[in-house]
């Protein structure tokens, strides 16, 4: 069961120590994922390693990156006051979704693992990035209208759920097809939004809070 504070109003006192770990732990995930994109391959052909030792680093560093953004929807819900029950729904709803889509990116990768063949062909990570998406959208409309002080946040969160699809546009417009997989820049940028989004969290959480009382607390079984 998950306790997350429904209440974040100017204090001089209390933070938000939840909200901050998971806007952290969220930018190193998103570094992570723009690293791995954007500098991982080139570094690793500087040294002379197997194939299959590659893929293994990969695979590892993929599910890495995919546990540590799951801390950004938390974060989320952590962060916003959510008393309305529609968005507090809508909230939890999102963040399922988006928890889920990272669960696929983790199987995707251990079958890219096993099978480096299926790589273009395989649903799971392209699947988990649509959950992904959908889920930070319906989560950026429930916190949308929260008392947090400040927009960037909240704009932050639209940034994460629309870059994909945007990208994707662009992708299949352009770059896939035949063979061809995705533009590892394109890819690689989105990590870079969900560094914004975790910063972005992490800001807004070390602003001095009202501790949430028992009966303000969100609970998720």
């Amino acid at each position: 069961m998950l306790k997350f504070p429904m209440e974040a109003q100017q204090d001089a006192n209390v933070k938000n120590p939840f909200a901050i770990r998971s806007g952290k732990l969220c930018m190193v995930g998103g570094a992570w994922f723009a690293v791995d994109f954007l500098a991982a391959p080139p570094l690793l052909n500087l040294f002379s390693l197997s194939p299959d030792l590659v893929r293994l680093l990969r695979c590892v560093s993929w599910c890495i990156v995919s546990v540590l953004l799951t801390a950004g929807p938390v974060g989320l819900i952590a962060l916003h006051s959510l008393n309305h029950f529609f968005r507090r729904r809508l909230a939890v709803a999102g963040a399922v979704l988006a928890l889920t889509g990272c669960a696929l990116w983790i199987v995707g990768s251990v079958v890219i693992f096993n099978a480096p063949e299926t790589a273009l062909r395989q649903r799971f990570t392209p699947g988990g990035s649509v959950l992904i998406a959908l889920g930070t959208l319906l989560m950026a409309l429930a916190v949308s209208s929260s008392r947090i002080p400040g927009r960037w946040h909240k704009a932050a969160a639209y940034a994460a759920a629309l870059y994909f699809p945007a990208q994707l546009t662009l992708q299949v417009s352009f770059f896939l097809g035949k063979g061809h997989g995705p533009m590892s820049i394109l890819l690689g940028l989105w990590g870079v939004v969900w560094l914004l989004l975790g910063y972005s969290i992490w800001r807004s959480a070390s602003a001095r809070v009202h501790a949430a009382r028992p009966s303000e607390m969100l609970v998720v079984h």
